[in-house]
């Protein structure tokens, strides 16, 4: 697809096919999270009590609130999941060039050992599609394959995306659902 991109000059269409090739893939689970000592860690601020779901709750997010706050001062840990393995959802990180995919979203409808090949690779193979899809969009666009924020496109071809993208945003608003 990247390489038949006329919008593209030759050198940009270069450097997306780079990018796309050196997408790495997170599936499942990190491993760090079979890891005991870790899982302790990261989990010993916490501390449920009884009969308090509401406070619970708001102890879990402020713990949260402060681990992340701190990450503010490091540098990116472009090794970090950015979704659990139980969220039914798919993710493109740009910071690191990376799709994810939790556990949880390789089950039904979207994946199942039951379901013949071809809705499996439909099903899932669409998601990832999407996925890729981010790292050359508005946003993805703006960062290199190693996941720098940098402005790799010349303003020729991002205002031919542009057009483009704005093309497709006037052809659905052209359209009309059955509510009207």
């Amino acid at each position: 697809m990247l390489a038949e991109a006329t919008w593209m000059d030759k050198d940009t269409r270069k450097l997306a096919i780079a990018k796309a090739k050196a997408i790495k893939e997170n599936i499942g689970y990190p491993e760090v999270i079979k890891d005991d000592v870790y899982l302790d860690t990261l989990y010993q601020q916490i501390r449920p009590r009884e009969n308090t779901y509401f406070e619970n709750i708001v102890n879990t997010w402020n713990v949260a609130t402060r681990r992340n706050l701190k990450k503010l001062d490091e540098p990116v840990d472009k090794t970090e999941w950015k979704m659990g393995p139980a969220q039914v959802n798919a993710y493109y990180g740009r910071l690191n060039n990376v799709i994810e995919f939790p556990a949880a979203i390789l089950q039904p409808p979207m994946y199942s050992k039951i379901y013949p090949k071809c809705l499996n690779y439909g099903g899932i193979g669409f998601v990832i599609g999407h996925e890729i899809t981010h790292g050359f969009d508005n946003s993805g666009r703006q960062f290199d394959l190693d996941g720098n924020l940098k402005q790799w496109w010349p303003k020729k071809v991002v205002d031919e995306f542009t057009r483009r993208a704005q093309c497709t945003v006037d052809q659905y608003n052209r359209r009309e659902t059955d509510a009207g």
